[in-house]
């Protein structure tokens, strides 16, 4: 449940302008793969959050917001990229920074 959702969000934000961007099937596959990728991280870390108990949650909190913050950059990253909207050296590289 927690993949379909991050997966719907992904697919909506993300995915589309991907898909979008080019008609060769090796760049797409390529392009895909790093949005599922983070999709996939953030999934783990979600399910693994909702799984450990309350004593062990804490020492996983840190590492959780470290892995979200970096999936939530690289797929603002990507769409921003297959948009032509991507500078470096702007706000979004403090997402790297955080992770």
């Amino acid at each position: 449940m927690i993949a379909g959702c991050l997966l719907l969000t992904s697919a909506l934000l993300v995915l589309d302008p991907v898909l979008n961007a080019t008609d060769l099937a090796a760049t797409r596959v390529v392009a895909l793969a790093y949005p599922l990728a983070d999709v996939l991280v953030a999934s783990i870390v979600l399910a693994r959050c909702v799984v450990l108990p309350d004593t062990r949650r804490m020492v996983w909190v840190p590492l959780s917001l470290g892995l979200l913050t970096l999936s939530a950059t690289d797929s603002v990253y990507v769409a921003r990229s297959f948009r032509g909207q991507f500078t470096p050296g702007g706000p979004l590289d403090l997402g790297w920074y955080v992770a």
